[in-house]
């Protein structure tokens, strides 16, 4: 049996379906997968699934003067011959926002069954995309999950895998078993270092640095002699220095700014770290998954579809003290002392796998 799978979202998008392609992996051996993903994430599935093949679309984000889909599709041509040359049993599509460009790649999969969840985009009203997605239905007859209504209880994009994986394998499949999982190769919690990661690349989920001050001072107690290593993106990287210096004129002494080249490079540093302090970011996922000690502080935005979620006790998806709208104001409703008791309760957990 082989598989191809198809997930060509970003960075915490391929996180939340690690569990569901480690599934599919000890389903049929890693060396009969085939993964399908965008260039940002190339260095974490070679790592996590160091067996299978692992195609890379090169697709650039929306422009407005240029026609986005013949320019990526263009750019797309070798990763569409590549994907060609196979055959699979299954041709499974972990993404649920397919774009035209999306279902012309992921129908281009010579596979004797296609196995997708409800491709939201064409629930809207345009006919175009309605007609698309009746074409492909038409052509290739996929078994189609319906996408999930938002409960309490999972983010529909969890349970959105649980369901695609069900029809793949042809069973009931459990929640427990498709919760994302990341190996890393760093001992838990062995640098003895706090990592805080507080910028997005969304703004309006950020917290602001003068309030993660607050908190990380109320927090010496737990800090003592420790690191505080601030990491992000290479983009972040200036204004993560602002913050090391404003850390430091408060009398903290060991900070500094850890930026890692590669994915698989972030990912070791955020599994040696003994506490990791986030925001609604790629950060709070990979932490997640990792089972690490994590505090994340959580605007809202998307709830419910790819957040909140864990593994364990040790992390905590920290919302606002009263119900605030989806704005750049959702952290007056954070207190840095609601913070900092967060972290302080966290603390006494163990570690348990």
């Amino acid at each position: 049996m082989s598989y191809l799978v198809f997930k060509p979202d970003g960075i915490g998008d391929f996180v939340l379906a690690t569990g569901a392609i480690r599934l599919l992996a000890e389903e049929c051996g890693e060396a009969h997968l085939t993964l399908v993903v965008m260039p940002p994430v190339r260095s974490l599935a070679q790592a996590q699934f160091p067996k299978a093949t692992v195609i890379v679309l090169p697709m650039e984000p929306k422009r407005r003067v240029v026609n986005v889909f013949v320019m990526n599709f263009l750019r797309c041509f070798g990763a569409q011959r590549q994907i060609r040359k196979q055959r699979h049993q299954v041709a499974v599509s972990l993404r649920a926002m397919r774009a035209y460009l999306h279902t012309f790649l992921f129908y281009s999969t010579r596979a004797e069954r296609y196995c997708v969840a409800e491709n939201l985009l064409a629930r809207n009203r345009r006919w175009s995309r309605r007609f698309v997605e009746w074409a492909a239905q038409t052509l290739f007859t996929p078994q189609i999950a319906p996408y999930p209504a938002a409960t309490e209880a999972v983010p529909t994009e969890l349970e959105a895998h649980r369901r695609v994986l069900s029809l793949t394998l042809n069973r009931e499949v459990t929640l427990t078993e498709i919760l994302p999982r990341l190996q890393a190769q760093a001992t838990p919690a062995s640098g003895g270092y706090w990592l805080c990661c507080p910028l997005s690349a969304i703004s309006i989920k950020n917290y602001p640095f003068e309030k993660w001050r607050e908190v990380l001072d109320q927090c010496r107690d737990l800090i003592g002699e420790k690191e505080i290593r601030l990491t992000g993106s290479p983009e972040q990287r200036d204004q993560l220095e602002i913050f090391a210096n404003q850390l430091s004129a408060a009398h903290f002494s060991r900070v500094s700014v850890d930026i890692r080249p590669a994915l698989q490079d972030f990912v070791e540093l955020i599994q040696a770290a003994e506490w990791v302090l986030t925001i609604d970011t790629a950060a709070a996922h990979l932490a997640c998954a990792l089972n690490c000690r994590c505090l994340i502080l959580f605007s809202g935005m998307h709830h419910g579809m790819f957040a909140p979620w864990s593994r364990s006790d040790r992390q905590l998806w920290l919302e606002p003290v009263t119900p605030t709208s989806q704005s750049a104001k959702w952290h007056r409703a954070m207190p840095p002392d609601h913070v900092s008791a967060a972290i302080h309760r966290l603390s006494a957990i163990p570690h348990s796998d």
